[in-house]
């Protein structure tokens, strides 16, 4: 895992512009994609044997331990925003606990996807300890249904959430998910407008507004509601639009054509209403 980890680290400027390559992250923002995951990496190589220890428990009198195990083949299909960190950080936990991890990655990001499962054998993984699927959706039952399967871990849409979710229930198999959210920015009575409008913008243009946890609509007090508007238009006005990998950029492309279709829906319905 540490090999794993110093492969990351000394690539991690080829590997970031894969990143951007790929879905067009800002390039200084990509290598914080690349040098979280190697970081994440070397904590769980780290702290994976105190982690796991069996742990003792007292109980109302019943005394016991609580023993961690293998469970066996893991099915993860991971979205495309932070390519190897979204991978990574569901990967590398459940292969220090003695699992194996089958890894459909967002077909928007094949290189990367190709490239993460080259690096766990560069480091010395043995063949099939992760293994990366380019597959199309109609085998995902297929693959959730097979017996050696024991559970399935996703992070992405609702829709590909509730498709997942449905068919690990059908097989009884557990899962994980982690799906989109709708997350508000309030914004109240304050004394210092300027840092509030700061951690707005990063709240909703960070990686361009391409993550989970980005800002997705403004509630504001209305005493505050014109002098919010005026800063937070200023402060998008100000922004450079170009090349991901130019340091000065603060846009660059949306991930796939579908996004600028879907926005460019939004805002239309937005100056209707």
């Amino acid at each position: 895992m540490n090999n794993f980890a110093k492969l990351m680290q000394d690539q991690f400027e080829d590997l970031a512009k894969l990143d951007t390559q790929e879905m067009g992250m800002l390039y200084k923002d990509a290598k914080g994609d690349v040098t979280k995951s190697a970081s994440n990496i070397g904590y769980f190589a780290e702290n994976a044997e105190k982690i796991l220890a069996p742990k003792p428990f007292d109980q109302d009198g019943l005394k016991g331990e609580i023993v961690y195990q293998p469970k066996g083949v893991i099915f993860s299909v991971m979205p495309w925003n932070y390519p190897f960190n979204q991978v990574l950080r569901s990967a590398i936990p459940n292969i220090m606990a003695g699992n194996v991890v089958l890894m459909k990655h967002a077909s928007n990001v094949p290189q990367v996807a190709e490239k993460i499962e080259q690096l766990f054998a560069q480091a010395g993984f043995p063949k099939g300890v992760y293994t990366n699927l380019f597959l199309p959706h109609e085998f995902t039952e297929k693959i959730i249904a097979h017996p050696l399967v024991i559970g399935a871990n996703v992070t992405g849409s609702d829709a590909v959430g509730r498709q997942i979710g449905s068919l690990a229930g059908k097989y009884l198999k557990p899962s994980v998910l982690e799906l989109g959210g709708n997350d508000p920015f309030i914004v109240l009575e304050t004394n210092d407008l300027d840092a509030i409008v700061k951690q707005a913008i990063k709240g909703r243009f960070s990686n361009y507004g391409q993550k989970c946890n980005s800002s997705k609509r403004f509630i504001v007090i209305e005493s505050m509601y014109d002098a919010f508007c005026e800063k937070f238009t200023a402060a998008v006005n100000e922004f450079t639009i170009g090349d991901p990998m130019n340091e000065a950029t603060d846009i660059g492309p949306l991930a796939k054509a579908s996004a600028v279709k879907d926005i460019d829906a939004q805002v239309q319905a937005s100056i209707q209403q």
